[in-house]
């Protein structure tokens, strides 16, 4: 997961990339420093998607599968994973049509990792915790 991480994060423009787990808390992150921290980033990014599912279900609508949220001094990138989402920060001047298809080949690998794996993120994180 990490090389998939360290991948998206080569391109430019992307600042930070992050498999995090439903409720918010990174798993795997390449590109974090002090100044970003993933564990912020991951609960702003679940907290949005969370939000955007409980108006299309009011609207029935289906759940979304992604979200772009567009500021001025950058993007946030969200795909809705079955085991996490993956999450990236992508600059203001980065040009989104560049970085799509590698987000998109990214979600590619990470679901067919996730697929082999036969529990959901949540539950290896707690089963660590147990050991």
């Amino acid at each position: 997961m990490k090389a998939v991480l360290d991948a998206l994060r080569n391109i430019g423009g992307v600042r930070m990339a992050a498999l995090v787990m439903k409720d918010g808390v990174p798993v795997v992150c390449s590109g974090a420093d002090p100044a970003l921290e993933a564990d912020a980033l991951g609960a702003l990014a679940a907290g949005y998607l969370r939000e955007l599912e409980q108006a299309a279900t009011a609207l029935s609508l289906p759940t979304p599968r992604r979200a772009l949220v567009r500021a001025t001094r950058g993007s946030v990138y969200v795909h809705n994973l079955e085991a996490g989402l993956l999450v990236v920060l992508v600059d203001s001047g980065a040009p989104l049509e560049q970085v799509g298809p590698a987000l998109d080949a990214a979600v590619t690998r990470l679901t067919r990792r996730t697929e082999r794996t036969t529990a959901p993120l949540t539950h290896i994180d707690q089963s660590r915790g147990a050991a």
